[in-house]
């Protein structure tokens, strides 16, 4: 297996990160996946695009080696905070789609009324749901920031498959990420569990340097390396075309290492 094989863009859609500081981003989910050579995509819904049904961004990603939909997307999907999501939908585009391997909850942790509206149950529930339904073995997926770690969650954590784990504030945490990295691990012993990379220091609003993009790339080379990381997912063709000095040094860094083997 090469290492690239542990590849993973999150991807939205285009101009989905407006307001964040950078100009507008026409790259779409698809694009964004033939730009840094990855061939697999967590597809996420925010500000409410894409609207179910999403039969026409399926079909575009079945080129694609694995798709997974999110449920639950990002924090400004208030629609999404009501126990459900759009877990009948993603249940409906596996069964279309064989590539469709998964669900994700992103900014799950964000707010108490998300945490409440998907009680541990629920959660485990869905997961049930996947697997029965479509007849596969379909992983549930969940985001996890630094900011999350001191919060109840660990039931949630206990009824999900794959864990993310993100540093939503890059300039004072990544740091910080390895350690923070041990302690998530700590808590979800035998789950799988992966790290999400920012291009952009969206905690801050503000560019991510080149050189703490470096350190950071490294560190979570290390953690694949080694084992105790078994995915990297890249955020995001939102600002992969917008200028970011990051973007074009982490193509060639992410095209370059890919092809280790391990």
């Amino acid at each position: 297996m090469k290492l690239k094989e542990k590849f993973w863009l999150w991807g939205q859609s285009p101009n989905s990160h407006y307001g964040y500081g950078f100009g507008d981003s026409r790259m779409t989910a698809v694009e964004g996946c033939m730009f840094f050579g990855i061939e697999r995509c967590c597809r996420v819904a925010m500000r409410g695009n894409p609207a179910p049904p999403f039969d026409q961004e399926s079909l575009a990603m079945l080129p694609l080696k694995e798709v997974v939909w999110s449920i639950v997307g990002a924090g400004g999907m208030a629609n999404h905070n009501d126990g459900k999501g759009d877990l009948d939908e993603v249940i409906r585009q596996a069964k279309m789609f064989p590539n469709v391997t998964g669900g994700v909850l992103d900014d799950f942790f964000v707010s108490a009324e998300r945490r409440a509206a998907f009680n541990p149950q629920i959660v485990a529930d869905m997961r049930t749901r996947m697997q029965q339904e479509t007849g596969r073995d379909m992983k549930l997926w969940v985001v996890v920031y630094e900011n999350n770690l001191e919060l109840p969650i660990r039931d949630h954590l206990n009824a999900c498959d794959v864990v993310s784990f993100w540093t939503w504030k890059n300039a004072e945490n990544l740091k910080d990420a390895e350690k923070n990295f041990e302690t998530l691990r700590e808590m979800t012993p035998g789950k799988i569990h992966m790290n999400g990379m920012y291009l952009y220091d969206y905690g801050n609003r503000q560019p991510l340097p080149l050189d703490l993009m470096k350190q950071q790339c490294a560190l979570y080379e290390k953690l694949l390396l080694d084992g105790r990381s078994q995915g990297l997912i890249l955020c995001s063709n939102c600002c992969a075309d917008v200028g970011l000095e990051t973007s074009l040094w982490t193509r060639d860094w992410l095209r370059e290492i890919g092809e280790t083997e391990i």
